[in-house]
């Protein structure tokens, strides 16, 4: 009976102390049940202690560009070449990211997990936690986010509790704007893409993320929240009909409301029936509802899914497939997947990135899409199309992003997609050379190891990646293109500032810029700031290749093309050269701000670039098999008499690309030239002239499409005829003929 009464009073002792130390850890923020009932969790699950060790954020100055040592020795070019990934971050674990990291965060802190093999540009889980919570870490962990973590080789963050929990909404609403830009801005450390951003919210911050979505709908790709929401039937109202601003545009408001944007929503609650969630889920299917159906532009409408009781996992699997590209309105919302699911291959090239005295190379990253259906030339040969990220993206996303995947599959081209995050830069900032280097081993690859055409390469950027197209057509690289599609991106600012468009000397290689034609069509939205016809930067990037390509003096023809789909149209300027080739255009898209669209780089493929190809030996370039001429140049002539047989005969040097010569005739030097014959030899015989009189001759070359050169030179001869009095002529004309016929009869009554 003893055993048995000690047995049971330590059995009750024992739940007691239990009790008080998980009281005592959770007060301590030892130890917390991250998942409460508002969060469908059994509040009565143990608890368990983990061992979380903080690092610290290394900067990406010394560690995320590439290492230059390897066992203590230099690297060589060879090492290089199978050196790991560059864009594999270093950073991993659990880390604090305050406003001495991140500026933008102004006092606000947030706990930071990055598992291992996680790379640069990965999707980011930003999570405001339920008021309750202090342990951040843990809450990492026993959310289940770290699980995800681990699997999807994405970025977790948790927002920390201001004092006072999120009760006042104003403040939680700018603590939330704050902290999506300053984990936007934590490129130094880890960089999180504006597509890759998703929020989620807990407990009493479910609520108050789901009335930050409402209000700011791109602000992020996905929302999740986990527990009950309560939102009142007036704020969806009033926020749902407010204008929504596009970001990136030179307006105010646009025509488009708050209700009318997609969202990509995951729900779990604890009552699926409760009005307050009911009515939250109802509002995102009405804003869901204006994209019933796939098209080029728009992969994957977005989905409202609610359900009881879920975990982070289920969370992740329903959000992270879709991603949403700011700057346009409706179909901003693409599907997500990483470029080698979606069939392409992740490649290296190693490059001379040198700047300054110092010798470097890289190991590039690259993503080459093949479809299974090639447009092959005789040679088997098929066209290549170089694209290009901006400043937040990467190669692996703009595969996606661009559609050009899809544009591969339609068209038969190979796309090459270039991570250019990390282009060392020289000593003023600028890093036009190390990226352009990179981009040129990238090429030089693809066309050695792939039936890449050489004589069909094109170049597609965006913003930042516009801006290399540029920058490349003014290195020694321009002779490997055919034509280029730069969208949203000029030359930097200095390029144009201090004249180097205008004296032809590069900022960048300190060499004359290279005068090779390179047909150019420059895109923009229709409601971009900086890239319009008020920008005196964008005016004289227009007027730069409008020079260059033989087309200054052209009248814009005014066209307009319209989108698959019915998405939108573009209004363009288009500059023709004598032969009606494009050699330039302009175009402002509808309805899109500093974005891009598929259906844009699409048509920017197919009713341009593709229609161009250069010869690798001569630099010819063709418009659809036509040679294009741009320069016929002017003949050099002279002209001489031949003795004195009244003849004048007019020469000149054979011109390139010419099919026939005009020859002018003027009878004084500064009199009218005017056209007296035509030949396709390099002479011309004048027989006409008066004796004793100088002619004046020009000549103009004409090539087959009706082109024709500037005037040649002058030249002038004499016209010089053999000459004899009539007294003379009679006494030879007697002299051959008088033994047949009389003087009378010869010369009747003239005498001699």
């Amino acid at each position: 009976m003893k055993k048995i009464f000690r047995k049971l009073w330590l059995g009750l002792f024992t739940a007691f102390m239990l009790t008080a130390m998980s009281s005592v850890a959770f007060a301590a923020g030892k130890a917390m049940p991250v998942q409460n009932s508002d969060l469908g969790a059994d509040t009565n699950a143990e608890t368990e202690e983990y061992e979380i060790e903080y690092g610290t954020l290394q900067k990406a100055e010394s560690l995320l560009v590439f290492s230059t040592k390897k066992n203590g020795s230099d690297l060589s070019k060879e090492d290089y070449a199978i050196w790991k990934n560059p864009m594999e971050l270093h950073n991993t674990g659990f880390f604090e990211l305050t406003s001495a990291e991140s500026a933008k965060m102004k006092d606000l802190a947030a706990t930071v997990y990055i598992p291992t093999g996680s790379e640069q540009g990965a999707q980011c889980m930003m999570i405001v936690p339920d008021s309750s919570v202090t342990n951040y870490g843990e809450f990492i962990i026993e959310s289940g986010w770290k699980d995800v973590a681990d699997k999807e080789k994405c970025f977790i963050t948790v927002l920390h509790v201001p004092e006072g929990g999120w009760s006042d909404y104003a403040q939680a609403e700018k603590n939330i704007t704050d902290y999506i830009s300053g984990i936007s801005g934590a490129s130094a450390y880890f960089l999180v893409m504006n597509h890759g951003m998703y929020l989620s919210g807990y407990g009493d911050a479910a609520s108050v993320v789901q009335k930050y979505a409402m209000r700011y709908p791109t602000k992020v790709s996905g929302v999740a929240t986990f527990g009950d929401v309560e939102v009142t039937e007036e704020y969806m109202e009033e926020v749902g009909n407010t204008p929504y601003y596009v970001s990136g545009t030179n307006r105010d408001v646009n025509e488009t409301v708050n209700k009318e944007i997609m969202m990509n929503m995951f729900m779990s609650v604890d009552d699926i029936h409760a009005a307050g969630n009911a009515a939250v889920a109802d509002y995102w299917k009405t804003c869901n509802g204006y994209t019933t159906e796939e098209t080029f532009d728009n992969e994957l409408v977005a989905d409202v899914v609610v359900k009881e009781n879920s975990t982070a996992e289920e969370a992740a699997e329903n959000l992270f497939d879709v991603a949403r590209y700011i700057g346009y309105t409706l179909s901003n919302m693409r599907s997500y997947a990483k470029a080698e699911e979606r069939g392409a291959k992740k490649c290296f090239a190693v490059a001379d990135v040198s700047v300054g005295e110092k010798t470097q190379y890289m190991n590039v990253e690259y993503f080459v899409y093949i479809p299974k259906k090639l447009d092959l030339n005789r040679r088997g040969k098929a066209p290549v199309v170089m694209i290009f990220h901006g400043g937040t993206g990467n190669g692996d996303e703009f595969l996606g992003r661009s559609g050009y995947y899809k544009i591969a599959d339609e068209q038969g081209c190979i796309v090459v997609s270039v991570s250019k995050m990390y282009a060392p830069k020289e000593a003023n900032g600028d890093y036009q050379k190390s990226e352009s280097s990179m981009t040129a081993a990238v090429l030089k690859k693809v066309l050695a190891t792939t039936p890449a055409d050489p004589e069909r390469v094109y170049a597609y950027g965006f913003s930042g990646g516009g801006q290399l197209t540029f920058h490349m057509m003014v290195s020694e690289y321009a002779e490997m293109f055919a034509a280029i599609a730069p969208r949203s991106g000029t030359p930097r600012s200095n390029v144009v500032q201090e004249g180097y468009l205008l004296d032809k000397t590069s900022a960048i290689y300190s060499s004359p810029i290279i005068d090779y034609v390179v047909p150019v069509w420059l895109m923009a939205g229709e409601y971009e700031s900086d890239y319009n016809l008020d920008t005196p930067r964008f005016v004289a990037y227009c007027e730069y290749f409008r020079t260059r390509n033989g087309v200054a003096d052209a009248e814009a023809e005014k066209q307009q093309f319209n989108y698959v789909d019915d998405f939108a149209y573009t209004n363009a300027d288009t500059y023709r050269n004598q032969q009606g080739f494009p050699m330039f255009r302009f175009s402002l898209t509808s309805d899109i701000g500093h974005s891009i669209a598929a259906s844009e780089a699409r048509t920017a493929y197919v009713d341009f670039l593709k229609h161009w190809t250069r010869n690798t030996i001569t630099k010819d370039l063709y418009y659809d098999g036509k040679l294009v001429i741009t320069d016929l140049e002017a003949p050099e002539i002279t002209a001489k008499s031949l003795g004195k047989s009244g003849i004048i005969q007019v020469s000149w040097n054979r011109v390139k690309n010419a099919a026939k010569y005009e020859v002018y005739m003027s009878t004084s030097k500064k009199g009218e030239y005017s056209l007296v014959g035509t030949t396709s030899m390099s002479q011309y015989t004048f027989v006409s002239g008066k004796n004793g009189k100088k002619y004046y001759f020009k000549v103009k070359a004409v090539s087959r499409d009706g082109i024709t050169s500037e005037f040649s030179n002058r030249a002038g001869a004499k016209c010089v005829r053999f000459s004899i009095s009539k007294k003379e002529m009679r006494k030879k004309v007697y002299e051959l003929l008088g033994q047949f016929f009389t003087p009378d009869e010869l010369f009747g009554s003239i005498k001699f």
